[in-house]
């Protein structure tokens, strides 16, 4: 299904996360040893209602969650990979309906602006023909506990060095602001094994 991704708000806040490694070492890729790590960058959600990336905006709407140092890979097959720390996600104000959207679907949100923002900021070449089109992953921890409620919401990985991802194949026919993803692959560890009953899948 292709889903057409209005410019998403970059929040300049450098968020220190406790995913970033504080020994000062490069972030590794959780699959590609061969990756290499060109970057990181911040990105900011805006939605007017919970749920999908149909919702996504850069103007009105509440802002409803900021994901912190996510490290952006070359990888060794072409292409570019992107790594979502879980635990630098934050919620302001009322939390912009977060109660009421569910783990998967926040993280398929979520998944979809770090694409976009990594277009934006030319880490992903964005082709104007759909036919020729690139390819670009988003990981992030396939097993996470949620916590609190609206602007206390938190996320933490179940197991730390589990992740799952989502692979999308890019085009831009209009230009960069709006690109066309096209979700073609998910792919994870399942979380029935993970420790507590509190733990969710964030991968379909």
């Amino acid at each position: 299904m292709r889903l057409f991704i209005l410019t998403c708000a970059i929040a300049l806040l450098f968020i220190t996360s406790a995913w970033a490694q504080e020994s000062g070492d490069t972030p590794r890729h959780p699959e590609d040893p061969n990756a290499v790590f060109v970057g990181s960058f911040t990105v900011a959600i805006n939605s007017q209602l919970p749920g999908t990336s149909a919702s996504i905006s850069t103007e009105g709407g509440t802002r409803i969650g900021t994901a912190g140092f996510i490290a952006v890979f070359n990888v060794s097959g072409g292409g570019t990979d992107y790594m979502v720390p879980v635990d630098s996600i934050y919620f302001t104000g009322d939390g912009g309906g977060i109660d009421n959207t569910t783990t998967i679907a926040f993280f398929d949100m979520l998944a979809q602006v770090v694409v976009s923002q990594g277009i934006a900021q030319g880490y992903t070449p964005c082709p104007a023909s759909c036919s020729t089109p690139k390819i670009a992953r988003v990981y992030l921890a396939s097993c996470v506990k949620r916590t609190g409620q609206t602007a206390t919401t938190h996320f933490s990985a179940c197991v730390p060095e589990a992740f799952c991802y989502r692979e999308y194949s890019i085009c831009c026919p209009n230009g960069i602001a709006t690109p066309v993803l096209t979700k073609i692959i998910h792919e994870g560890t399942s979380c029935s094994g993970s420790p507590g009953s509190q733990c969710e899948p964030t991968c379909p």
